[in-house]
């Protein structure tokens, strides 16, 4: 959906199956995940970003923590904070802003905050917003260079 700028639409499905396939309990995985990959979904689920394979792109979908930081590239940190949040009824993206300046594409380049660490503050609310007007994340298919 974010490819259509409407990422109102992913945030609502990946909530869903997050909620309906991810518990806190034994079992609370679905399937086999050995490898990690369901667990790391779900982490970049929870952060509000989504990694698009082949690409230096992270569709921005909707934060689960009012407060996070985390170590980029070694000692550098990125801040993401969500104002309004309510996991179960206030989650849909408002606006969005990346270091400091207010962002109108739903998704960001690996440049824009994972080099040198920043922040993306979220402002969420309870009724889905078309809030994007920029570009549409480029192709998986199409090579960023």
């Amino acid at each position: 959906y974010n490819y259509l700028n409407k990422q109102y639409k992913s945030v609502q499905q990946s909530r869903s199956l997050a909620n309906t396939y991810f518990h806190d309990a034994p079992y609370g995985v679905p399937g086999n995940s050995d490898a990690g990959a369901l667990n790391s979904w779900l982490i970049w689920q929870m952060l509000g970003l989504y990694p698009v394979v082949t690409q230096p792109v992270y569709l921005v979908e909707s934060p689960w923590f009012s407060d996070i930081s985390m170590t980029i590239n070694g000692n550098d940190t990125l801040r993401i904070t969500a104002t309004g949040l309510d996991n179960a009824n206030s989650y849909y993206v408002q606006s969005v802003k990346v270091n400091g300046q207010q962002w109108n594409k739903n998704w960001l380049e690996h440049s824009d905050v994972m080099v040198r660490g920043g922040t993306i503050e979220f402002e969420l609310g309870s009724e889905p917003k078309i809030w994007e007007s920029g570009d549409v994340p480029p192709s998986p298919g199409h090579l960023v260079l």
